[in-house]
This record gives C-alpha cells, sequence and structure tokens, in this order.
C-alpha cells in the first residue's frame, strides 16, 4: 500500500512537473536561460534528468506517431518496466521508470549519471526520425498505452547513464 502511495505521489510531481515546464520555451535539453543545469541526483535540481528524458521521448513519440497523447506516453514511460534497465539501472531495485525517476529526486541517493552518457543519449533520442524503425516498432494499445519503448532507447548511448558507485572493500584495510 506504501509503494502505491509514493508512485501515486511521484506520478502526480511528474504531471505538475510536466505541465510547469511544458511552457518554459527552453530546449529539449532545459532552458539555456538558466545556465547549465547539474546533472547529479539528489543535487535538487529543479529539473530531474529523467524528466528531460521523458519529455524528449514523449515529444518524439507524439510528432511521430499520431496517435500517441503526450498522456498517454507518459503514463506509459512511468509505468515501463525495461526503460531503466536500458539506461544502466538494476531492474531488481527499479522495477519501474517511475521508481527510478523517484529514486533520482533522493538527495541520498546512490545513483550517478554519467553526464556524457546522458547527453549522447538525450541527443540520439533528439536526433531520431520519424521513419526510424525503432519508432515504428512502438505499439499502442487500444486503451493508448505504449508497448516496446524499450526499443527507442539507443544502444550505443544510453546503456551507460547510470551506474551504482561500489561500496569500498572494508577487508583490504
Amino acid at each position: 500500500m506504501k509503494r502505491i502511495a509514493i508512485h501515486f505521489v511521484a506520478f502526480l510531481w511528474v504531471g505538475i512537473a510536466a505541465i510547469g515546464i511544458e511552457g518554459c520555451g527552453g530546449t529539449e535539453t532545459g532552458n539555456p536561460a538558466r545556465g547549465e543545469q547539474p546533472l547529479q541526483p539528489g543535487t535538487g535540481s529543479p529539473q530531474n534528468p529523467l524528466v528531460s528524458l521523458m519529455d524528449t521521448l514523449c515529444g518524439k513519440l507524439t510528432e511521430c506517431l499520431h496517435q500517441v497523447t503526450d498522456t498517454s506516453c507518459r503514463v506509459s514511460v512511468a509505468n515501463s518496466p525495461t526503460l531503466g534497465e536500458r539506461l544502466g539501472a538494476d531492474p531488481g531495485l527499479y522495477p519501474t521508470f517511475l521508481d527510478l525517476l523517484v529514486e533520482v529526486q533522493q538527495p541520498s541517493t546512490n545513483l550517478t549519471i554519467d553526464e556524457d552518457e546522458f547527453k549522447g543519449c538525450m541527443n540520439a533520442l533528439g536526433q531520431l526520425s520519424c521513419e526510424d524503425e525503432r519508432l515504428q516498432a512502438i505499439e499502442v494499445g487500444d486503451d493508448g498505452m505504449l508497448a516496446n519503448l524499450d526499443l527507442v532507447i539507443p544502444e550505443d548511448y544510453c546503456p551507460g547513464v547510470f551506474s551504482v558507485p561500489h561500496s569500498p572493500d572494508l577487508s583490504q584495510r
């Protein structure tokens, strides 16, 4: 029950953030008027990097697949059991993208983001053409929910976005 409540609050936060960010007039990688935003999780940055990734992914999908709505895309991304793993996160610890998004927002997170991998991943997503076979492989259900989202994530940049630092080996002391 607690997990459902956490997911509801996190999903509500994502929705509010998406509505607030949508009219900012920035680019898919942020608002240049604000300067460079840190990508490290837990920094208190106003923009969670996973919200940026969701914005880019859903922007591309709604542009290219006309039956996809922004809402159905965001719900599908949040509930995806495979997107976090495609970004290098442990699926046992983060069973959905929403679980990963919530963890990244925590100041005490052990996750780190490889900024070069993240920027490469965002650029690769932004440059996908509507004719790309990865976008065409997305299945839209009768309920509007999307399947095969993990196929859109470019394998050459994105799998190294997240990593968990190894704890020091105390037996060596």
